[in-house]
């Protein structure tokens, strides 16, 4: 009998029973048939690390440089985030800047990372709150 592989809504059910162990700056998510690792920054040397827009985030960025974003805070975020969580539902890392109140979802692909959009709100810390709480990110 051949093996079920496994489905994208098989493995985002198993990445909404996740949770979360904090240590220093390593964060370890533990899912059920999953043990994922990432540091602070998700690894590596950071210095020279290749980030990567997408082009709905080259759109956004060049919308939201009315407000100040700019590709170097974006970068700067990535490099030192005041947070980092995962998001379950879409399988990807955020790292979020409360001063500048942006988050940016991103991929890691070995040692580059791939900036999927820019989430820009005055009430960042509210909808961070409302997505840990539902179990969305962790």
């Amino acid at each position: 009998m051949k093996a079920a592989s496994t489905t994208k809504a098989q493995k985002i059910t198993r990445f909404n029973y996740g949770e979360m162990l904090m240590s220093e700056n390593k964060v370890k998510v533990l899912l059920h048939d999953y043990d994922i690792t990432f540091s602070k920054m998700t690894g590596g040397d950071r210095e020279n690390m290749l980030v990567k827009f997408t082009r709905h985030a080259k759109r956004k960025l060049k919308i939201l440089g009315k407000l100040g974003v700019t590709k170097e805070k974006v970068i700067e975020t990535l490099k030192n985030p005041e947070e980092l969580l995962y998001d379950t539902l879409r399988d990807r890392l955020i790292a979020i800047n409360y001063t500048s109140n942006i988050a940016i979802p991103f991929e890691k692909e070995d040692e580059d990372l791939t900036v999927v959009t820019i989430l820009y709100s005055s009430e960042l810390e509210s909808i961070v709150r409302r997505r840990k709480r539902s179990g969305r990110w962790i």
